[in-house]
């Protein structure tokens, strides 16, 4: 399958693609875009039947939001320096909100406009250093 692309400082080029699961991977054309991967939006029923495996998440608004409570104020910045590094090896980056013992995370692929593989994948990365 071929598309077509058309974005900031590009007229068009072609790409192949080919679709695995709910990803499409995008190789590129031309030597401007060596590669690219596009995520698909997951749909609400799919989000839904996740979250019933994993405890605590909830889906607000197009975003994976979980509240948790540490011990005390230092294990929550552990958690962030904890998840900091996983975020950035991914390229997706939660919204993180601390409050004393609590940090609540937000999770959204904000270039697609909801949440995507991206979103669990990350998900299930913070929940094992949680109970790390």
């Amino acid at each position: 399958m071929v598309i077509g692309w058309r974005g900031p400082g590009v007229e068009s080029c072609a790409y192949e693609a080919q679709i695995i699961g709910t990803t499409i991977r995008l190789q590129a054309g031309t030597p401007a875009f060596e590669r690219q991967t596009l995520m698909a939006l997951l749909a609400d029923e799919d989000i839904q039947a996740r979250l019933a495996e994993r405890s605590g998440w909830t889906n607000e608004g197009g975003a994976l939001v979980k509240q948790f409570e540490m011990d005390d104020f230092m294990a929550v910045v552990n958690l962030v320096n904890a998840v900091a590094p996983a975020a950035e090896a991914a390229d997706h980056h939660p919204d993180m909100f601390i409050n004393y013992r609590r940090i609540t995370f937000t999770l959204s692929t904000h270039s697609e406009g909801g949440v995507t593989e991206k979103d669990f994948a990350l998900l299930d990365e913070i929940e094992q250093l949680a109970g790390a």
